[in-house]
């Protein structure tokens, strides 16, 4: 007799978006082992402001599942920063009824799109001394109601069953929340920089809870920017420049690397003095314990930028590795980049 096997024995299918690319990682559903992780381009030309369409987001797709070692069709997606809208607001304390109509009058007059076409979210996150009153803050998160439809029919399209979609800092605090903490570690604070292709994620948990979110518009692209101005480039041999030479350390360096590192350092620079700032409100603000730990992750995060974090900051320093833990096979690129995509997996689907 055939026996069928369950799609239960494997976790859903995390599908990270970004400009350029999809990731997608499923483990087995104890979380030893990594079923498959992928990474595809986009293709078709290139992609608009808005993100990629429909059509080009699902052919990525199509091609990050088709011949590989997947099972099932269930995915978990994520919003990232270019789809995310986030922003720390300061409301009265209020029951939570009167809580709920606050915040959704913030966000009236806050997001970008009209209130009926967003998908709201908040996540109380403590309250602060704003002169002589108490107030509550949260984290205000919106997400604008065609670009999620385009991300679930662009799954459907390439033949997965979309579950559930999740938002970036979350999914990169249950990668490495899951991977970094003990027991007698769960009261420590941890601060996420995820650095992506245009903005950085920029997030602190106490530990499985999200006490600050934010988004920096620095990332890769700034980066590649640089480079194209510094030497007098193309944007796109920019890019491919800074993909074989940057990030090099020590004795790897040549004078490319070289030129190429100096052309990014003003754009590291500011970076590292934004994540700065933020560790500063938020023990200021909170006055809770100080944070502890600091992972850097992301498909832009290196050592040299991990080391450029740790210079300045007074804080542990350490460059993610989200599948360091699961048995798999070599898998080519930066370990970084798999953080949101190895998240969305481990979240739990009803």
């Amino acid at each position: 007799m055939v026996r069928f096997l369950s799609n239960k024995r494997f976790s859903p299918i995390g599908i990270d978006v970004s400009e350029r690319s999809v990731r997608l990682v499923q483990l087995d559903l104890e979380h030893a082992r990594v079923v498959e992780a992928v990474r595809c381009e986009m293709t078709g030309g290139d992609v608009s402001e808005q993100g990629p369409g429909v059509d080009q987001l699902a052919d990525a797709l199509y091609r990050g599942r088709e011949g590989r070692a997947f099972r099932g069709r269930d995915a978990v997606m994520s919003l990232n920063g270019d789809r995310l809208f986030v922003q720390n607001v300061r409301v009265p304390k209020a029951s939570d009824d009167e809580l709920v109509r606050l915040i959704y009058q913030e966000a009236a007059g806050r997001i970008p799109y009209a209130v009926d076409e967003a998908e709201l979210r908040y996540l109380p996150t403590g309250d602060v001394r704003q002169g002589d009153r108490i107030m509550r803050e949260v984290v205000l998160f919106a997400g604008h109601r065609p670009q999620i439809e385009t991300l679930v029919q662009a799954a459907i399209q390439a033949g997965f069953r979309p579950r559930a979609v999740d938002i970036e800092p979350a999914a990169v605090m249950r990668c490495y929340t899951r991977q970094y903490r003990r027991d007698q570690d769960r009261d420590l604070q941890a601060m996420f920089v995820h650095i992506g292709e245009r903005r950085t994620a920029v997030s602190i948990s106490d530990g499985m809870k999200l006490t600050f979110v934010k988004y920096l518009d620095i990332g890769g692209h700034q980066m590649d920017a640089a480079v194209a101005a510094n030497l007098d480039l193309e944007l796109s041999d920019a890019v491919s420049l800074r993909k074989h030479h940057g990030h090099r350390r020590g004795e790897e360096q040549d004078d490319v690397t070289r030129s190429v590192n100096e052309a990014v350092m003003p754009v590291v620079a500011r970076l590292v003095e934004e994540v700065s700032m933020c560790l500063r409100y938020h023990s200021v603000a909170f006055r809770r314990n100080q944070v502890s730990q600091l992972i850097c992750g992301g498909s832009e995060a290196s050592r040299s930028l991990m080391d450029a974090l740790a210079q300045k900051l007074d804080v542990q320093c350490d460059l993610g590795d989200p599948l360091r833990d699961y048995a798999h096979r070599q898998i080519a690129g930066r370990s970084a980049q798999w953080d949101v995509a190895t998240g969305l997996a481990l979240r739990g689907v009803n």
